[in-house]
């Protein structure tokens, strides 16, 4: 049964080591000159938030969510100065659930079924 999207979530950040860490069950991402950005979308209505609870007015960003075949999301990735593309990398709420509770490949998988582009 779907439930109501949190008001808000807290970004999960990265930790700065020295260590190398080769590990085979390890993800890593490729890290963008931007800043963060959280996506909520909740119907037609989008709102975009960096990670410390600003909100975000970026108009292209906000129609390319607004049009996602989904009625209600939350995503995480960050938007790129050099252009303003918005390269989403995990989700945290799809379609009157949450998703936090997957594993990441199962998040990803579901990330994969919208027309991101």
């Amino acid at each position: 049964m779907p439930t109501e999207p949190p008001e808000w979530i807290v970004p999960m950040a990265a930790t700065l080591t020295q260590e190398r860490i080769a590990d085979p069950g390890w993800i890593f991402e490729r890290k963008f000159d931007g800043i963060r950005l959280l996506a909520w979308k909740r119907g037609s209505d989008v709102q975009l938030y960096s990670r410390n609870r600003l909100l975000q007015d970026l108009p292209a960003i906000t129609a390319a969510v607004a049009a996602l075949p989904v009625i209600d999301a939350i995503l995480d990735g960050e938007v790129t100065w050099d252009g303003g593309a918005y390269h989403v990398f995990d989700m945290m709420w799809f379609g009157g659930r949450e998703t936090m509770s997957l594993t990441l490949h199962e998040r990803r998988a579901l990330l994969r079924t919208l027309p991101l582009v």
